[in-house]
Formats: C-alpha cells, sequence, structure tokens
C-alpha cells in the first residue's frame, strides 16, 4: 500500500532542488520562493505520516529549509521552538480570527507586522479591519501596527483606499497605536510576524472568507461564516 505522504515529499523536491541551486549562485528572492514552496509541500506529508520517528526527522528538515529561507531574508537569529498547521477545509466554518490567533495574542505582543499583496478591494480592507480589531482586544500593550503589500499594477493597489487606512490609522491613534502601510513591489509572502515571538504563514493571507449574503448567518459573525480552503502554519520562535 502506497504510502499517503510520499507523493507530497516528491512534488517538495524540485522545488528544493531549484531554492538549492538559486542559494549557491547567491539570487535570494527566487530561492527564497522555492524554499517556501518546498517547504508546503513537506508540511503536507507531515500531516499524513502516522510514523513518529517519520515525522520527528521531516520536522527537522522543515526547521532547516525554513531557518535557511529565514537566513535569507535577514532574520540570522531564526530558530523554531514549535509549530503547528490549522488546516481549513473548503466550506467549513469556525475559523475566526480569534480562533487562529489565540495562542498569540497577549500582553507580551507589541507590534505586528502584516505581509499581504492582496489587500486592497473592499471586503480585504474590512478584513484587516477586522484584524485589527482583534489586536486591540487581546493585546493590551500594542502600540504598531505595519502593512506591507503590493503596488505591483496587476492588483488593484491599496493606493485607492488611502482615505479608508487614513480613517483607520486615526481611529488606532485615539488608542496609542501607529499603522504603517508601505507598499512593495513583487512582494511574494503571506504572512504575520509578532513581536513576542510568533510568525503565521497563511496560504490565502486574511482573505480566506467566501461571501455570503449580507442579510444571511455569518454575514457579521465571521467564525458562522464558510471559508476557502487553505493551511495556516503557526511558528513558535525561540
Amino acid at each position: 500500500m502506497a504510502e499517503a505522504w510520499r507523493p507530497w515529499l516528491d512534488a517538495a523536491r524540485p522545488f528544493l532542488a531549484q531554492a538549492a541551486q538559486h542559494d549557491q549562485k547567491a539570487d535570494p528572492q527566487p530561492a527564497i520562493e522555492n524554499y517556501m514552496a518546498g517547504i508546503e509541500k513537506l508540511m503536507q506529508a507531515l500531516k499524513v505520516m502516522d510514523n513518529g520517528e517519520q515525522k520527528q526527522r521531516l520536522n527537522g528538515e522543515i526547521v532547516k529549509y525554513m531557518g535557511r529561507a529565514e537566513f535569507l531574508k535577514g532574520n540570522t537569529s531564526f530558530g523554531v521552538e514549535s509549530m503547528r498547521t490549522h488546516r481549513i477545509p473548503e466550506d467549513s466554518t469556525g475559523h475566526s480570527y480569534e480562533r487562529i490567533f489565540k495562542d498569540v495574542l497577549n500582553s507580551d505582543l507589541h507590534s505586528v507586522h502584516v505581509f499581504d499583496a492582496y489587500v486592497s478591494v473592499h471586503h480585504q480592507v474590512l478584513n484587516f479591519v477586522r484584524f485589527c480589531e482583534l489586536l486591540v482586544a487581546k493585546a493590551p500593550k500594542l502600540c504598531g501596527i505595519t502593512l506591507s503589500t503590493s503596488e505591483d499594477s496587476r492588483f488593484h493597489t491599496i493606493r485607492q483606499n488611502a482615505e479608508s487606512f487614513k480613517e483607520l490609522a486615526a481611529s488606532l491613534q485615539k488608542r496609542k497605536i501607529t499603522l504603517s502601510v508601505n507598499y512593495k513591489k513583487n512582494l511574494h509572502d503571506r504572512e504575520i510576524r509578532f513581536d513576542n515571538k510568533w510568525i503565521v504563514k497563511m496560504g490565502r493571507g486574511l482573505d480566506y472568507f467566501k461571501p455570503v449574503p449580507k442579510y444571511s448567518i455569518g454575514a457579521l459573525d465571521m467564525s458562522m461564516r464558510p471559508c476557502k480552503e487553505c493551511n495556516v502554519d503557526i511558528y513558535k520562535l525561540k
């Protein structure tokens, strides 16, 4: 009987090989992209492995590749204490931001950096506002939020939403929290970094909820809203 995890390992190998080649050529951006694509496949394999010893070895491989990718990003002190994956099946409910980030938000948190190329159209901006509301509610010592998003012309740039972000910044400032918005070309990462040693990598960023009619269940309570299939990988750093 074929092992369910083996196709995921086979799928990861070409990405990791490409990553190593770009790494050796001192070409960091494609190396990072291929490392992250390979890691995603390895995480899928890890989820379907039954053998504890095999899982431990694969976990070590994932940590090694993640550490190298983080080093190329400039994070030279990266080390993983623990990690877990929150899987969101297609059309499932119960995956509110509060549930996803419940272990991350606490009184040790002072700053948050969101990397997401797709925070531009109205519902994506509202998702970001909801996330900020959760931060305000659960992180009493929070003093700064940074959003890095894409200015690539292929995307609906959030420069069109300048007034929306200005309004949000003013609202946060009343709570002594500063909001900064940066525009970057060729932004690929969809992750959120917390200064209390957590990193959350999100396959779809904050935009994993499906649209529903505005007067239906799930319109306001996001825990009741159906979701798009994706994985959320949550890392606790040393």
